[in-house]
């Protein structure tokens, strides 16, 4: 049965014009500026890796910039996913195919969380020497790979709300500046704007450690770790451990006084409840696409 999906997915029309007949169109129209790109990037990466190699560098800079390229680079790529088939009056012609809606919207997906993988695989070498050089103590190497996870994890999350966005509005800008300015509105102003609400009601006295966290010096339990993240839901203080930024502050850090907080699965937890997330707008847009044509 494996092999069938798997030979299923390799002749996917779909999955094929997503992953390189875009990428040889553009090729075609714009040599100079892909050349000029691609070149200007592999510079870029080669002196952030001899850095990285030759200076001590705090791993939760390279962590940011990595959620950084994910936050800006993604949605470039995930935006006109469904949108551009409305936009060049293919949607009919997609529709009689013998595709199937799962497979039309896995092909798509796929082809995307394929550009995940290769920015967090770059950014890897990266993350790793930073973290091996450096002299934070409670930065473990199960923590460090919790950071790569949650790095994943969050990009994932960001192509199936694009891809659903792209879907429900049928317009590619439209598609892009919503997607953007979720990302701005969930990290950065609702955070801002919860935590000066709340320090004008409790006079600056409030702690956004959640209420199911206690230090603790012993191991915890399993059945302690899963309370405190099915918990956290029921807590306004998940604005900032699900914040993909501040959880990364957290775990590396070294001038973090939370760090007791990986006992807790840091950055495990977070891209568990991303990939969650992920799940249910991958859903919604498979129920959308099986709606519209009946496949």
């Amino acid at each position: 049965m494996r092999r069938k999906e798997r030979s299923a997915l390799f002749q996917n029309p779909v999955f094929w014009y997503h992953l390189l007949g875009q990428s040889r169109y553009r090729w075609h129209k714009q040599k100079a500026l892909t050349l000029i790109s691609i070149t200007l990037v592999g510079l870029i990466y080669l002196y952030l890796l001899a850095q990285t190699i030759q200076y001590e560098v705090e791993p939760v800079f390279v962590q940011i910039l990595g959620l950084l390229m994910m936050c800006l680079l993604i949605p470039l790529g995930c935006y006109s996913l469904f949108s551009m088939e409305y936009e060049k009056a293919t949607w009919e012609s997609l529709a009689i195919t013998r595709l199937t809606a799962n497979e039309i919207v896995f092909g798509k997906w796929f082809s995307r969380v394929l550009g995940v993988l290769l920015i967090t695989l770059l950014i890897a070498p990266l993350s790793f020497n930073a973290w091996s050089q450096s002299v934070a103590p409670h930065i473990s190497f199960l923590g460090w790979l919790g950071a790569m996870w949650m790095l994943l994890s969050w990009g994932v999350l960001l192509v199936s709300m694009g891809m659903w966005l792209s879907l429900r509005l049928r317009h590619s800008i439209a598609t892009a500046s919503l997607l953007y300015g979720i990302q701005v509105f969930a990290l950065l102003f609702l955070p801002m704007l919860v935590m000066v609400l709340m320090a004008l009601t409790t006079m600056g006295r409030f702690d956004i450690t959640p209420f199911a966290v206690a230090e603790n010096e012993e191991p915890l339990s399993i059945g302690e770790k899963l309370k405190f993240w099915l918990m956290l839901p029921f807590d306004w203080r998940c604005l900032y451990v699900l914040n993909p930024f501040i959880a990364t502050n957290t775990l590396l850090s070294r001038y973090s006084g939370e760090h007791w907080l990986t006992q807790y699965g840091f950055g495990w937890g977070q891209g568990c409840y991303y990939w969650l997330f992920a799940g249910l707008f991958y859903l919604l847009t498979r129920w959308g696409v099986q709606r519209a044509w009946r496949k």
